[in-house]
């Protein structure tokens, strides 16, 4: 990812009625905070603009993140890259953060296989919009 640019303009195509629909909610239930789990420097940068940009506290974390770190961030939605897939099945298997909502996203041909793995609540398909990924994360983030 050598034009981080791009990526930057690209962050702001989302759909402006969406983009007004969470910027509301924000306003009345706060900003959630997102923990964004991505070894690629680059991607991480990328993907952590484009949800900043739509309402999220992000907190970069790394692969060696475990429960109780997440349990002291205390973020409102877990997102990871499938080489993180054992923090996302251990984070299920805790009752403390159990219910937290965790999404992949994925290379992989059989995503399936990796959310029924380890209990993910969402998964995007690598190549992906990152429209795609933001409109998830505050999907699930902002739910009722």
């Amino acid at each position: 990812m050598k034009d981080l640019s791009t990526f930057k303009k690209l962050a702001n195509l989302h759909c402006l009625t969406e983009k007004a629909r969470y910027i509301s909610l924000i306003k009345q239930t706060g900003m959630k905070k997102l923990l964004l789990i991505e070894e690629d420097t680059d991607a991480r940068e990328m993907l952590a603009f484009a949800l900043e940009n739509n309402g999220f506290e992000v907190i970069k974390g790394q692969k060696s993140t475990s429960v109780d770190d997440v349990i002291k961030l205390k973020p409102n939605v877990v997102i990871v890259d499938t080489a993180t897939t054992k923090l996302c099945a251990d984070l299920k298997a805790n009752d403390a953060t159990g219910m937290l909502p965790v999404l992949i996203y994925s290379a992989t041909q059989n995503v399936n296989a990796i959310v029924n793995k380890c209990g993910a609540d969402a998964v995007v398909a690598k190549p992906f919009e990152l429209e795609d990924l933001v409109h998830l994360a505050s999907r699930v983030a902002y739910k009722n």
